[in-house]
């Protein structure tokens, strides 16, 4: 996703635009994304059967601004 949105500095989701969401996902970055993406496609075809591929998602890492991510969640000092 990052050639994607470096030239505009956005995160994925402000690139596409808003959406209106079904279901939400938190991605741990202990597992790898493959295993991930894979859970959310069983999901959505448990979820949604034949429209699955139209299910409506939001991804955190999706949705974060990577290119600020200290801006978007912090630096990890709870004192902030």
């Amino acid at each position: 996703l990052l050639p994607i949105t470096e030239p505009l500095a956005l995160s994925f989701a402000e690139m596409v635009g808003p959406k209106q969401t079904k279901y939400f996902v938190s991605h741990y970055w202990g597992t790898p994304f493959e295993h991930a993406m894979h859970s959310v496609v069983k999901h959505a075809q448990l979820a949604e059967g034949r429209k699955w591929k139209h299910a409506p998602y939001w991804i955190c890492s999706f949705s974060n601004n990577q290119w600020d991510i200290e801006e978007e969640l912090g630096s990890g000092d709870l004192a902030q």
